[in-house]
């Protein structure tokens, strides 16, 4: 039997690369059914007494883009139009990543084969292969 893995942390970076769309997947169709709405977790205030947790790993949103919420869904949807993002899983992107004004966010599914998605800031890291 293995020996058992006591520490998960990542002594590496992430790589997080774009891959090319699945034949069978149309983005269009995709773009309208997948939506953004975000995380009341990494907002900055309180919103339905939920207290925010922006420890370490968890950026809070930039405050301009919590009350913007239609730019962050043309964001998303173009990022998706474009093919920013990573692996398919049932039909949808596990991951889609913008860049707006040299800044980097990411927008990850809410579960597995879900259509909603919460984003975030990633800050100085680099996405392989996007435009």
């Amino acid at each position: 039997m293995p020996a058992k893995r006591t520490c998960y942390n990542r002594n590496r970076p992430r790589v997080r690369r774009v891959l090319p769309t699945p034949p069978e997947i149309a983005l269009d169709v995709v773009a309208n059914k997948c939506r953004y709405v975000g995380s009341l977790y990494h907002r900055t205030n309180r919103v339905k007494r939920i207290r925010p947790e922006n420890g370490p790993g968890k950026p809070p949103c930039p405050r301009e883009l919590q009350i913007n919420q239609d730019l962050v869904e043309e964001w998303f949807r173009g990022a998706i139009y474009q093919g920013d993002f990573g692996k398919f899983d049932r039909g949808y992107p596990r991951v889609v990543w913008h860049e707006e004004d040299g800044r980097m966010f990411e927008a990850r599914q809410s579960g597995r084969g879900s259509c909603e998605y919460r984003g975030f800031p990633l800050g100085a890291q680099k996405i392989i292969g996007i435009r």
